[in-house]
């Protein structure tokens, strides 16, 4: 399945939903990723602004500095894919902004193990449409 599907940020909160009952305590991570994928209820195709927005308000202010390094693997996913996004400029810079902190706290040390850790790259996103991003 590939992500420029729509049905592919349903397939990632249905995923999410099945591994909570296995672990219960990544309740807060699938519910923000539920948010950042959110589609509407009421059109089909189109994406939940309101819910994406505030969740990347409530992650890029708040929720930031408590992940864990396993926990930012699925968002900084979900970053590099939205930074892609050449029609939703606010999805793409909250997107980059969220990247941004990731690369802050990875340079204050403040999340362990990232330098044994298997991130996504970054590379082919910022390779593919280099002018999109505004770091």
């Amino acid at each position: 399945m590939s992500l420029r599907f729509t049905t592919s940020p349903l397939a990632l909160t249905s995923a999410f939903d099945k591994l909570l009952v296995i672990n219960p305590s990544i309740q807060e991570l699938a519910s923000l990723l539920e948010s950042l994928n959110a589609c509407s209820s009421k059109r089909i195709d189109e994406l939940d602004f309101n819910c994406r927005l505030t969740a990347f308000m409530l992650l890029n202010e708040e929720k930031y500095a408590a992940l864990s390094y396993r926990e930012w693997f699925p968002v900084l996913s979900n970053a590099l894919y939205f930074v892609q996004d050449p029609d939703e400029l606010a999805i793409r810079n909250n997107a980059a902004f969220t990247i941004r902190c990731f690369i802050d706290l990875a340079c204050k040390c403040r999340i362990q193990n990232t330098s044994h850790a298997n991130y996504p790259s970054g590379r082919p996103a910022i390779q593919t449409r280099a002018s999109l991003l505004n770091f």
